[in-house]
């Protein structure tokens, strides 16, 4: 009877030791799946003020007979 016990105590032990690694690997996807999304919403609003900047600029400054496209404009780089 005692080498039952102690195999299941050995059993116990095993699943005990799997459960506390699959909890870990659930806390470490969700940190990164928060991580992942987290910077979403700046970089949406970076990118909505560089594209209407860009569009200012490019109003501002389109007038071509002003200004002599650069030598990479020309070679279409």
């Amino acid at each position: 009877m005692l080498i039952h016990e102690l195999l299941a105590k050995v059993h116990q032990e095993e699943l005990l030791r799997e459960a506390a690694h699959y909890r870990l690997i659930s806390q470490v996807q969700l940190r990164s799946a928060r991580r992942k999304y987290s910077y979403g919403l700046a970089l949406a609003w970076l990118g909505s003020r560089l594209y209407k900047w860009g569009n200012l600029l490019q109003e501002r400054f389109s007038d071509t007979e002003t200004i002599a496209p650069s030598q990479a404009v020309k070679s279409c780089i």
